[in-house]
């Protein structure tokens, strides 16, 4: 009978230790989100400031806040010859995190486009 309590009670807390490990995780797909611009006719700068700056840049590079201070960092119209698209690009940034999907990718591409 007590070797039978025994097992019972590990089970419990086997059970109660695995119920606790079912929401722990770095939750990286939610920041896997696609970005429609298919309703975008020009993208500004308050659109890559909310849908991809404050989520992946803020948190290392406050100056992606001020948009003079991101203007200096692309050459309007060449997405190519600007460092902030190189370094995303690359995959170089955000470091340490998941690189920008494609879609964020096209989002800066076309907001540097679209400067011109």
């Amino acid at each position: 009978m007590c070797g039978d309590n025994m097992k019972k009670i590990s089970l419990l807390f086997l059970v109660l230790f695995l119920q606790s490990c079912i929401n722990v995780g770095t939750d990286e797909a939610s920041q896997l989100k696609i970005i429609s611009l298919e309703a975008v006719e020009v993208v500004k700068f308050s659109f890559v400031k909310e849908n991809i700056f404050k989520a992946k840049c803020l948190m290392c590079h406050a100056w992606a806040i001020d948009e003079s201070s991101v203007l200096s960092r692309v050459e309007a119209g060449n997405p190519e010859g600007s460092l902030l698209y190189n370094r995303v690009f690359d995959d170089s940034m955000p470091f340490g995190g998941p690189p920008l999907t494609e879609s964020e990718k096209e989002v800066i591409y076309r907001f540097i486009m679209d400067l011109k």
